[in-house]
């Protein structure tokens, strides 16, 4: 479940828990001519959880990205470092030079 059905489903269940009131923006009174119903959420409700939802998502990519160049780079450093140590006991190291890019 993403963590805007979370907040949206908390939101929903706030609303419905024993009063159908909602406070309601002077802007939205004028642009909604119907009703409110309580699972209704107001367009800046929505908006604002999409927002924190993106910057969460965005925060997720950026550590995800710097993980695999830290990986990469440690994948490098152990791979130099077992092509010297095979060559230190004259072991063919051909495999490895192979993959390097």
């Amino acid at each position: 479940m993403s963590c805007l059905t979370r907040k949206l489903a908390a939101l929903r269940e706030n609303n419905g828990s024993g009063t159908t009131s909602i406070s309601i923006s002077p802007e939205a009174r004028l642009t909604f001519r119907s009703p409110p119903e309580p699972t209704y959420l107001s367009f800046e409700t929505m908006l604002e959880t999409l927002r924190q939802e993106n910057e969460q998502l965005r925060n997720r990519l950026l550590s995800a990205e710097r993980n695999y160049i830290h990986a990469t780079h440690l994948n490098d450093i152990y791979r130099e470092e077992l092509i010297d140590r095979r060559r230190r006991v004259r072991v063919s190291i051909s495999t490895y030079l192979l993959d390097a890019d």
